[in-house]
């Protein structure tokens, strides 16, 4: 199976689990802003209708938290890859459920509070496994919302490189371009510029921008 059809079944499922995210997110909204406070709605079903009802509160939130996690994870895996989903994953969850697992059992920082039962087996009788979950979808989705809107320098550390086809790509003024440059210096990353096949770190950058 070449990479190319992996890829695109991987997309493919990430869609439908989207789709589903969204459809649970829509039902339980409509649940709980039409149907709970008009109770009599809920009398006119009929019984299979009162006993989905009765399904989608008691593990509507599961489900909808278990598709948003995974919609989230084969993207991360289908644009970061293994390693890079895993390293970004596994920290996540790990200081989710210690930070929740500290707060719902000593109070610290935030005061004494608990989860309710409709959010799936309890992780020390405590905290819902499905809390760490909704930690890693969230925060991986910001992070990416936050790559598309910010410049891409502003997330790179050292010893990166960061590549452009044209310097006018980079910054909206010359005056723009050199803060920018200088910033990447200041954390050691080089700019290569592959149409005026120009690099920071050789003679002729250094002459340009210094």
């Amino acid at each position: 199976m070449t990479h190319t059809i992996v890829q695109e079944r991987l997309k493919r499922a990430e869609g439908w689990l989207l789709t589903g995210h969204i459809l649970s997110m829509g039902f339980g909204l409509a649940g709980l802003l039409l149907v709970l406070p008009n109770p009599e709605f809920v009398a006119r079903l009929p019984e299979f209708g009162q006993r989905a009802f009765a399904w989608s509160m008691a593990g509507g939130g599961v489900v909808y938290m278990l598709l948003g996690m995974a919609a989230v994870a084969i993207y991360a895996y289908r644009t970061l890859g293994l390693w890079h989903w895993l390293g970004f994953m596994i920290p996540a969850l790990c200081l989710s459920l210690g930070s929740e697992l500290l707060g719902t059992s000593t109070g610290f920082p935030f005061g004494h509070y608990r989860y309710l039962s409709g959010l799936g087996y309890k992780i020390a009788g405590l905290v819902p496994f499905t809390i760490p979950l909704s930690w890693f979808y969230i925060g991986f989705s910001t992070y990416s919302i936050a790559r598309v809107g910010l410049p891409a320098a502003k997330f790179q550390t050292g010893c990166d490189l960061q590549g452009r086809s044209r310097l006018d790509r980079l910054g909206r003024s010359l005056k723009d371009l050199i803060c920018i440059i200088e910033g990447l210096e200041r954390r050691k990353i080089e700019l290569h510029s592959l149409q005026e096949s120009m690099a920071t770190h050789e003679d002729e950058g250094k002459l340009i921008f210094h």
